[in-house]
């Protein structure tokens, strides 16, 4: 199960259907919320994270502080802010600069299949 965490519902409606279509479950969530919501439901079951950095509650950041180590390990980092990516990344965090969806797929796909 991937969970994917972005509040853009077109992009969420994308990266699910590219996940579904090959073999993955996919969990979406639009606020930080939504997403500690979904980690304390499923948690043992998400192979792979990937979250966005601005989300309306939140940073993506919120999210990874919040994660169990084994679910830190499978975070993906998706966003347009340069800023973010750069923080993130000085944390060991994988970023990828949207809209390189192809990448963020392979990356998450990656981290969910290891």
């Amino acid at each position: 199960m991937i969970l994917i965490i972005d509040d853009e519902p077109a992009l969420l409606t994308a990266l699910s259907r590219i996940f579904t279509r090959r073999g993955e479950v996919a969990l979406t969530a639009e606020t930080v919320g939504q997403a500690v919501d979904a980690v304390l439901t499923f948690g043992g079951e998400i192979s792979a994270i990937v979250c966005d950095w601005n989300l309306p509650d939140g940073v993506g950041e919120h999210v990874y502080d919040g994660l169990p180590p084994e679910l830190r390990e499978r975070f993906v980092l998706f966003s347009s802010d340069p800023q973010g990516i750069a923080h993130m990344t000085h944390r060991g965090v994988t970023a990828v600069f949207k809209p390189g969806i192809q990448d963020v797929v392979e990356a998450a796909l990656t981290k969910a299949w290891s």
